[in-house]
């Protein structure tokens, strides 16, 4: 897929970073071992970088979203999974949590506004 993207830089156009997040992670010997082959993979740049001149251009975000029925649960309520989930008793970060390190990652420049959300626990309810 790479190397049908490389002519658009010669247009100046460089590809960005792609950011790779695990989804959907159970508790399972085969999630943990896939997860820790793709981090192997993706550290240890085990991967055609010839493309792209060997630019480092994949990550793997930290943030983990485990496979939880709290993400079922904010899909059939059309709620943010965040509004529904601040704390939990599960060993699992509560969704709100999980949403906010996600968040934060991807943006750290608002990480002060995220910061805030989790503070003040919105529910979506009020008008």
């Amino acid at each position: 897929m790479l190397t049908r993207l490389r002519p658009f830089e010669n247009y100046g156009i460089r590809l960005p970073l792609i950011q790779i997040l695990a989804n959907s992670i159970e508790g399972t010997n085969l999630d943990r071992d896939t997860l820790n082959e793709l981090t192997g993979i993706i550290g240890q740049q085990r991967y055609d970088t010839s493309a792209l001149g060997g630019r480092k251009i994949y990550q793997l975000l930290r943030t983990r979203i485990d496979l939880l029925d709290i993400y079922k649960l904010g899909h059939v309520r059309a709620q943010p999974v965040h509004r529904l989930e601040y704390k939990t008793v599960r060993k699992s970060p509560a969704a709100a949590q999980t949403m906010h390190s996600l968040a934060c990652e991807l943006f750290p420049e608002w990480a002060a506004k995220f910061d805030a959300v989790l503070v003040s626990q919105p529910t979506g309810d009020a008008q």
